[in-house]
């Protein structure tokens, strides 16, 4: 009995082997199969598009994924072997019925290797010409200690950057790929758009979306990167000084994974407090938070330089939310429950 995939959402796409073989074009009745269903079911294909993107980003039963000219080149080779096999006369109208189903195979591997599904059906221009990276227009934004700033890319996704950091990206995003650079953290709502991914680079990890919303935190001088996810999914992978990927991780809403730049493992974390998010509302969330650290978030938040003479206090941790509270409030805050005190000149702030 046929199984009903009617009911089926990502996760189960994802677990269902038939359609992993479809996607890795490991069996060609089940090639057939889905193409044939994914035409059927149109209502599907969110779901299947997500499922592809996601088996053919990430390291599957160890299989290792081609690159984009890999493919490419296993596509044309396959068209070329299929033309010397099967000549069909110019003048011919009617094509043979098995050259017929030899390039309907064909359609569906497109369909996985090349572009999503939609545009597979609703555009007959399989093959783009990109810009050159070289000539593409790059905008960079820089945002200093004690400010924020939201910013709106070409697609439409919006992007809130947090104190001391800075984002790359093309004034115009290309006819395939959504790509930027970050130094430091910023919240993502990204539109989503299947016929192009969403890459951010940070130092040593990548994070891909189609259209989700995320936090990232990348400081240069922090040991530790994290990535938050608020809605959708994600995959983040962390990568050596050559820039090869070593692990990945698949995270859904309400999940997160630390990277530290030493080791290329990504721990997972399922739950998470609401200090990830919190700065976006500029509420500062401290949770159990190590002075040291503490001390680095306060220099952000308020552009001020800050010397800790107190050594007891470097010891401890400290717990404290404060929403728009001034540098003074936080630290009459601290005070209290730490039995620290301060002189704030200028510029400078000495605790002791």
């Amino acid at each position: 009995m046929q199984r009903d995939y009617t009911d089926y959402g990502i996760d189960d796409f994802l677990d269902d082997q038939s359609f992993r073989s479809f996607v890795y074009k490991e069996n060609v009745q089940n090639i057939s199969f889905w193409n044939d269903w994914i035409k059927s079911h149109p209502e599907k294909i969110p779901e299947i598009e997500e499922a592809i993107f996601l088996l053919r980003n990430i390291y599957v039963d160890n299989k290792e994924l081609l690159s984009k000219e890999e493919r490419e080149n296993e596509l044309r080779e396959m068209f070329a072997q299929i033309e010397k096999s099967q000549r069909v006369s110019v003048k011919s109208k009617v094509l043979d019925t098995n050259i017929w189903h030899s390039w309907k195979r064909v359609a569906a591997i497109l369909i996985v290797l090349l572009v999503p599904i939609s545009v597979f059906y609703l555009n007959s221009e399989l093959w783009v010409k990109e810009t050159p990276r070289e000539q593409v227009e790059w905008i960079e934004k820089v945002v200093p200690y004690g400010q924020k700033l939201t910013t709106t890319l070409s697609d439409g996704s919006i992007i809130k950057l947090n104190a001391g950091s800075r984002i790359r990206f093309p004034k115009q995003f290309s006819t395939s790929l959504r790509e930027i650079f970050l130094e430091g953290e910023a919240f993502f709502n990204v539109e989503r758009d299947t016929s192009r991914k969403f890459i951010i680079h940070t130092e040593k990890m990548l994070t891909t979306v189609l259209g989700t919303s995320f936090n990232i935190k990348a400081y240069p001088e922090d040991s530790v990167a994290e990535v938050a996810v608020a809605t959708g999914k994600v995959l983040v992978q962390s990568e050596d000084r050559d820039g090869n990927i070593k692990k990945s991780v698949t995270l859904n809403a309400n999940e997160m994974t630390s990277h530290n730049k030493t080791d290329p493992s990504l721990l997972k974390t399922v739950e998470f407090n609401e200090s990830e998010f919190s700065w976006r509302d500029d509420i500062l969330y401290f949770d159990k938070t190590p002075v040291p650290e503490l001390i680095v978030m306060l220099e952000r938040w308020y552009g001020k330089n800050i010397r800790l003479e107190n050594d007891t206090f470097k010891n401890k941790t400290y717990s404290g939310v404060f929403e728009n509270e001034t540098l003074k409030n936080v630290l009459e805050g601290i005070k209290f429950e730490a039995d620290i005190n301060y002189k704030i000149k200028g510029n400078d702030v000495l605790i002791y």
